[in-house]
């Protein structure tokens, strides 16, 4: 095992988080079952790794026998990703841990991304392996959305809350990432507190402009009428009837039009502002309202489960659509 001072030295954000691992990690008291809860790319999947190489002893987890990374996967006929991780996954997923580990450290480590979507079968049948596990085996269930998970689920694991890092972490990441202060201005209020959104925007140049697409997308909406928000978002939907990547790509979206609302909210009307694109100012169109931010707030996290529970998408955005007041 690695010297626990070490393991998450790199790491930005979420001492609380780290601090209560690292504690565990030091007297041997790790749970056989964790959840991992907290908003998209703030670290959740990067600890339980850096945890599971100290644990196993290596630095690269790809190959080693005693470790399982379980994701949705890619169906073979189409090509395209998989709503759910499948029964099946896990069913060889408890069939390994019920095995005895292969290296000399005698621990099996296993992580489950996006935890939220096993379907019931897969929910179901990991239920008592989560309750008691075979062997020395630990099991990390990463999640955004931890309402989705069954109770049962979660009443069977240990929960560790991962938040948004604070402005002065993120300030000394876009340092780090070596970003220029008028890069910086720019990219750290699309970040949503997110080091690893952050470094995605620094680092993937396309991934950055369809972001600013969409925030300045966001923020046009709502200057239009009703029949012109409808077409405005008409490529959010698949030609061929797939609502699939549609899906994906509206929980993005959605959780980019959560971020500039809670930034106007927690801003203010007079300084509701996003530097967005080459040094333009666009006022958020929904700081306008005070009135309309709670409940529209609350129906964008309502529409988030809404959509992981299966709700047509194209039903969700148009209740968002008109939700929107009118500014004209």
């Amino acid at each position: 095992m690695s010297d626990a001072s070490t393991i998450f030295d790199d790491l930005v954000g979420n001492e609380r988080a780290k601090n209560i691992l690292e504690r565990a990690f030091l007297h041997c008291t790790l749970s056989h079952a964790y959840l991992f809860a907290g908003p998209k790319s703030i670290g959740k999947f990067t600890v339980a790794s850096k945890l599971a190489q100290a644990l196993l002893g290596v630095s690269n987890l790809t190959l080693h026998p005693d470790f399982r990374f379980v994701h949705r996967e890619h169906d073979e006929k189409t090509g395209k990703m998989q709503r759910d991780i499948s029964v099946e996954q896990i069913r060889e997923l408890i069939s390994w841990a019920s095995g005895s580990a292969q290296a000399a450290t005698n621990i099996k480590i296993a992580i489950i991304d996006e935890a939220e979507r096993l379907n019931v079968a897969a929910a179901n049948a990991i239920l008592k392996t989560l309750e008691e596990p075979s062997g020395n085996a630990h099991f990390f269930l990463i999640a955004a959305d931890e309402e989705i998970l069954p109770t049962t689920i979660r009443s069977r694991c240990q929960l560790v809350r991962f938040t948004n890092a604070r402005d002065a972490e993120m300030e000394a990441l876009a340092e780090t990432l070596g970003l220029a202060k008028d890069d910086a201005a720019k990219l750290l209020p699309l970040s949503a507190q997110s080091p690893g959104r952050l470094v995605r925007l620094a680092t993937d140049a396309e991934y950055q402009a369809r972001q600013i697409r969409e925030a300045q997308r966001f923020m046009e909406l709502k200057t239009l009428p009703l029949h012109a928000r409808f077409q405005a978002v008409s490529d959010f939907w698949d030609a061929d009837g797939d609502h699939m990547e549609s899906r994906d790509r509206l929980g993005e979206v959605l959780g980019l039009w959560m971020l500039m609302t809670r930034k106007s909210l927690a801003m203010g009307e007079a300084k509701s502002t996003f530097l967005i694109g080459e040094h333009v100012d666009f006022v958020s169109p929904i700081a306008k309202q005070d009135g309309h931010l709670l409940p529209f707030l609350k129906l964008l996290t309502e529409s988030r489960l809404d959509l992981r529970h299966n709700v047509h998408p194209k039903f969700i955005i148009n209740q968002l659509l008109i939700a929107m007041s009118y500014e004209n």
